[in-house]
């Protein structure tokens, strides 16, 4: 039994060595490209069956274990899917990822749930300033929302300017006409926005609760007039932002995931 308890915990261990033990005849009896290829596959294959290693670890064998071998040299297997690619497609993909990281930033601007530095500064304005009462959901979004347009728009021309250039006259040209890769992805995009089919209930459920979520943010104390929260004036300060979100969490626990149906001798009706 201590022995079997022993196994259990080195189990990954003694499945890595064994693998590379009981295949490694593979590679010395045959001794050539093909054989140390094969047995680079058998090691990752069972790796990944077995778990022995983290999948991520496991995918990164080929790359360590194909250069040792002679199979293929480190460079052609790292690059092999940039190869082809152009000074303008390695512009784009820095652009692309500035684009993400940039709008995450503006976006987070626009509101006070965007990001927690405009939580911490609002909490902290308001236990500062507990008789003011100015900072909400609307006076925010009201507040930073014509910034964050301008912010947007100026960013866009930079980073347009900086990796691609600017050639209005293609930009902006009309009736272009498409390559045969364009049109191939087209028709890929279109096909799979067609399996995605009609909108689902669900869908459609959290759509709802989302503009009555943004809604409720927007009149709980606009500012201009009287929001809802006059209506809980007995108890100020209790209804927050927060209690919306909590409304609309409990909700999505209590609406049905399914439509109601009724059920009759025939079959079911929806």
């Amino acid at each position: 039994m201590k022995l079997f308890s022993y196994i259990l915990v080195y189990r990954r261990f003694l499945l890595i060595v064994f693998t590379l033990l009981i295949l490694l005849p593979l590679p010395i009896i045959l001794r050539n490209k093909e054989a140390e290829c094969a047995y680079t596959l058998f090691v990752v294959a069972v790796f990944w069956l077995t778990e022995a290693l983290p999948l991520s670890v496991t995918a990164l064998l080929p790359g360590l274990m194909f250069p040792l071998f002679g199979i293929m040299p480190s460079k052609q297997n790292t690059v092999t899917g940039t190869k082809y690619r152009t000074k303008k497609d390695h512009m784009m993909c820095k652009l692309m990822c500035l684009c993400i990281a940039y709008s995450s930033t503006i976006g987070g601007l626009t509101t006070i749930t965007g990001t927690s530095t405009n939580l911490i500064f609002a909490e902290h304005f308001n236990t500062r300033y507990p008789e003011c009462h100015c900072i909400n959901f609307g006076s925010w979004f009201m507040l930073s929302f014509p910034a964050a347009i301008i912010i947007l728009f100026l960013s866009w021309i930079w980073l347009q300017w900086l990796f691609l250039g600017f050639n209005f006259k293609e930009m902006f040209k009309c009736g272009k006409t498409k390559t045969v890769e364009q049109k191939v992805c087209a028709e890929v995009i279109k096909q799979e926005y067609q399996k995605l089919g009609p909108i689902r209930y669900q869908e459609t459920v959290t759509l709802v609760l989302f503009i009555v979520m943004a809604l409720l943010w927007f009149s709980r104390d606009p500012g201009f007039v009287s929001g809802w929260s006059v209506l809980f004036s007995e108890y100020p300060g209790f209804a927050t932002d927060s209690t919306v979100a909590l409304l609309i969490g409990l909700l999505f626990f209590l609406i049905p995931a399914k439509t109601l149906t009724k059920t009759t001798p025939e079959g079911e009706i929806g």
